[in-house]
């Protein structure tokens, strides 16, 4: 049985109240159309596969019913519609499972730092990047239980993702052909791409946010450009620090001793030591250093 928030339950109350007396000068029996009203909504949404009504589906439905008295004269005639398309199962794979696979795998195999570059050198870039499927995960649950408690917080998380993954995408962009002869030939081409597919993800769940809650409070979905901004201070703090002490390194050893003390001198202020130890030891040495030192 489909249960309702309190919001929706007293908004319901609050229309029939309004409603009882153009009810009973008409000459309906205002309770057996309250009884239909609320079967009605209950329809709808056992159609839309809502496990909880809530305030803004009730001030929807109700809307389209306009005169209550219409259900008892035509029941039977009454359209039910889906309130809002739920994201499906293709989302949950291309925009969580997948980049989690991806970074899982990234972690294990080190297969991208070996061959071209490190997507994640850090427990940071780590941590930042499992964000982008954490935060697809939470908007469609979300989105698709129908529980819109978190929709702002959501949007903002979203945001974030959509930040992340658009720098993620960016930087595997030069690996996207190869990657679709390594998906033809030898199955593997789905991981240069799950940062794409997981952007794809996280825009297509914004909109399903936006449409979400397009009745409440009559705005739009907040958190994009907070989020986006989040995401470019995170990756200017997380992400920069590593081609710069890369950069400063070169300079360091540079021929020419102006330019060498000037990356010495950069190196000291600015370069991180981990990024260092990794370059001299090897692909995957964070593993067990602490990355807030």
């Amino acid at each position: 049985m489909t249960e309702w928030t309190n919001p929706a339950k007293a908004a319901f109350e609050r229309y029939c109240s309004r409603m009882r007396e153009s009810m009973v000068n008409s000459g309906a029996d205002a309770s057996e159309v309250i009884e239909d009203l609320k079967r009605h909504i209950e329809t709808e949404a056992e159609a839309a596969q809502l496990r909880m009504v809530t305030e803004e589906d009730v001030r929807r439905i109700l809307a389209r019913i306009g005169d209550p008295a219409l259900l008892q004269e035509a029941p039977k005639q009454s359209v039910v519609e889906p309130t809002q398309k739920r994201p499906g199962i293709v989302v949950l794979l291309f925009g969580v499972f997948l980049p989690i696979a991806a970074i899982v795998i990234e972690l294990a195999t080190h297969m991208c730092a070996a061959a071209f570059f490190d997507p994640i050198p850090t427990l940071w870039h780590v941590f930042l990047v499992f964000l982008v499927p954490l935060a697809n995960f939470g908007a469609w649950w979300a989105v698709r239980i129908g529980h819109p408690a978190w929709r702002n917080r959501l949007g903002l998380a979203n945001g974030l993702a959509i930040g992340i993954g658009a720098y993620y995408t960016l930087l595997y962009l030069p690996l996207m052909l190869p990657a679709v002869f390594a998906l033809l030939f030898f199955g593997w081409g789905l991981l240069p791409m799950a940062p794409l597919f997981s952007l794809i993800s996280a825009i297509a769940l914004r909109s399903r946010l936006s449409e979400f809650g397009a009745g409440r409070e009559g705005h739009r979905l907040p958190g994009l450009w907070c989020g986006l901004a989040g995401a470019a201070i995170a990756l200017a703090i997380i992400v920069l620090p590593v081609p710069a002490t890369h950069y400063f390194a070169r300079m360091a050893a540079s021929a020419t001793p102006a330019v060498s003390s000037r990356g010495i001198h950069w190196l000291r202020a600015f370069g991180q030591e981990q990024t260092l130890l990794r370059d001299c030891y090897g692909t995957g040495r964070w593993i067990g250093e602490n990355p807030l030192s």
